[in-house]
């Protein structure tokens, strides 16, 4: 995270912000705060999630990997989100419980998404094409 945020600092003269996907570390999170960040959860029903992976999975070349039944997939999202240990642990729960604002993207299309996106950070629609451009 820092080391994005330092080549963010170089170029942002070009750039609206930073934007970093997918935290699974309650410490990554908190540092995104301790940077004056927001943190963002992004979420969907889950049956919906697992058709959009398995629909997009072999784009992503990700096919071997993400074959799985949806009760494959659930028993490992609870791994995920519930994992307790030490500090470098994956926890998402943790995550989403640092969460300044829950975006739910049940919906289909991108347009219908960045509409939500722009309401939920109080984007102007120049804000969002320019971060959507970058």
């Amino acid at each position: 995270m820092d080391k994005a945020v330092a080549e963010y600092e170089k170029a942002k003269d070009r750039y609206a912000g930073v934007v970093m996907a997918s935290l699974r570390n309650p410490g990554e999170a908190d540092r995104v705060h301790g940077l004056g960040g927001t943190v963002v959860w992004v979420d969907a029903d889950p049956r919906i999630r697992y058709e959009r992976i398995q629909t997009n999975a072999a784009a992503r070349g990700r096919a071997a990997e993400d074959s799985k039944t949806f009760e494959q997939f659930l028993a490992e999202e609870k791994v995920e989100m519930s994992q307790a240990g030490d500090a470098a642990t994956l926890d998402m729960s943790a995550v989403k419980e640092r969460c300044d604002i829950v975006i739910n993207n049940d919906d289909s299309g991108q347009d219908r998404f960045r509409q939500k996106i722009e309401q939920a950070l109080d984007l102007g629609a120049k804000d969002a094409d320019r971060a959507g451009n970058q």
